[in-house]
């Protein structure tokens, strides 16, 4: 990857399952696998909210605020992260069946502001096919 163009702090907000002693999920009183919510914090990501549609058009009322963020990637697909305690808290794209470990259910920080992803998260290939990095879409409920 070049030079990132982010300077900003993102966090990654995710329900991952409680294990056992043996690895194995924890499973509640009616059989679910339980989880708990675990926040990444993402230094040298870029995150933006274009300008909402009523302060474009002067028309739309809108209620909602989209943003996306752009996340930086190592070439072994490992988004470099630290826990709430600056521990290293690094977040592979791929989870443990293939499939994007920021997923639809997923939530992104920013500036205090809690983003419900909309879609999965993106990873995104330079022109010459090497990673470069996370493309995450996202919105809240302004108000």
């Amino acid at each position: 990857m070049g030079a990132f163009p982010g300077r900003q702090r993102v966090g990654v907000l995710r329900e991952i399952p409680v294990l056992d002693g043996d690895g194995n999920p924890v499973l509640s009183e009616f059989g679910e696998p339980s989880t708990t919510a675990v926040t990444s914090w993402v230094d040298g990501a870029l995150f933006e909210v274009p300008s909402p549609p009523d302060e474009q058009q002067g028309v739309a009322v809108t209620t909602s605020e989209v943003g996306w963020a752009l996340l930086p990637i190592n070439g072994d697909a490992i988004i470099p992260a630290v826990d709430d305690t600056g521990s290293p808290a690094p977040i592979p794209f791929f989870d443990s069946v293939g499939g994007p470990s920021i997923s639809s259910s997923a939530w992104l920080v920013h500036d205090g502001q809690r983003y419900a992803m909309r879609g999965d998260a993106v990873l995104e290939r330079d022109l010459r096919g090497r990673l470069d990095h996370v493309f995450c879409r996202c919105e809240r409920e302004r108000g």
